[in-house]
């Protein structure tokens, strides 16, 4: 495995692979400009780049950057992009004017590389479609009228850990740090007030945990005028009663689902739905589980006993088809849907985002 700083990996965040809000991201970008920036705003691929230099046998044209690791205005757009997405407009906009004083006679767009030294493009590879496809793709970003980052459908996930939750989910946020999130796709709700932004799963031996992060940062209160209903629509790869492609209040769903667990916010118990020929039934309220929130952080846990999915942690692997549903008024307004591996304490975690 290389260890080498490649400015290249910018592209796991343009495009979403991973969480350009994540600490994964912050940190690379954070090394990637402490080590590759020159030319203020420009970015070498990596360090020790010979390839437009004197060292390399194959650079297009002799020392054309007349230095080691000159910018590629590919990478610094990419960067640019990096920016957008996090809010800092301003230093995507000083990329666009560096790419502006780099270009060629008439702007002509750079090819691959520019000097550092001389301040010029290096000619013997401009104009190089690559390097101009990405300052027009980060001006479409920087200007809203393109994002980039693709959210999967469905992701495979497994994470073993022990978690406290307390009433409002007081103090349990840092018990959060390294457990694996999963991102809703953006502007999929029906309202802006109940939307999914990421969704954090785990388990111990005895429970799912779920917490759910709402898009606006906040949720109504117990018994506000305003009520919402949190569910989430379980079943196991270890089950074989029929189960229905729909949640309680009738989205339909790709996958097939036999138990459902819903809380609403102007109710103190978790009630337990189960399929009834090909319907939802009322069965029971669940005392093992819980569901809790934060009105002010709008963030949601809930715990779910693997004995009520009528799962358990073993070396034969479980997988459970999980739908998470948020809501009000009989409505779903948004559905987040995993496919999660009951994990053992010794296991390989499946890793998505984290903090």
């Amino acid at each position: 495995m290389s260890r080498i700083k490649d400015g290249a990996g910018l592209i796991l965040f343009t495009t979403g692979i991973i969480d350009i809000n994540s600490s994964r991201a912050r940190d690379t970008i954070s090394a990637f400009e402490a080590d590759l920036l020159d030319d203020e705003y420009g970015m070498a691929r990596y360090a020790m780049d010979t390839y437009y230099s004197k060292d390399s046998i194959y650079s297009p044209s002799g020392d054309e950057a007349v230095e080691v690791s000159p910018s590629w205005p590919q990478i610094s757009n990419w960067n640019a992009i990096c920016s957008a997405y996090t809010g800092d407009s301003q230093k995507a906009e000083n990329i666009f004017d560096w790419n502006l004083h780099r270009t060629c006679a008439g702007y002509m767009f750079t090819g691959e590389c520019v000097s550092d030294v001389t301040e010029k493009p290096c000619v013997s590879t401009a104009t190089e479609p690559t390097t101009a496809a990405s300052f027009i793709l980060a001006a479409l970003v920087w200007n809203g009228d393109l994002d980039m980052r693709i959210i999967p459908d469905r992701s495979n996930a497994g994470c073993y850990k022990e978690l406290a939750v307390h009433d409002g989910c007081e103090g349990d946020w840092t018990q959060y740090e390294f457990v694996p999130y999963y991102l809703d796709a953006c502007a999929d709700a029906v309202s802006s007030d109940l939307s999914i932004q990421k969704v954090y799963i785990t388990n111990d031996m005895s429970n799912l945990y779920i917490r759910v992060d709402n898009e606006s940062g906040s949720l109504p209160a117990y018994c506000a005028e305003t009520v919402f209903q949190v569910g989430a629509h379980i079943r196991s790869s270890t089950e074989s009663a029929a189960g229905t492609t729909s949640t309680l209040n009738g989205t339909s769903l790709p996958h097939s689902f036999s138990k459902a667990f819903v809380r609403s916010s102007d109710s103190t118990t978790v009630d337990r739905y189960e399929i009834s020929g090909s319907a939802w039934a009322f069965s029971n309220t669940e005392s093992g589980a819980r569901v809790e929130w934060s009105p002010a952080a709008g963030r949601i846990q809930m715990v779910i006993p693997l004995e009520s999915i009528g799962a358990a942690v073993s070396e034969t692997e479980t997988w459970l088809d999980c739908a998470v549903s948020i809501g009000s008024g009989g409505t779903d307004s948004d559905v987040f849907e995993i496919h999660y591996r009951l994990t053992g304490s010794s296991q390989q975690w499946l890793y998505g985002d984290f903090e």
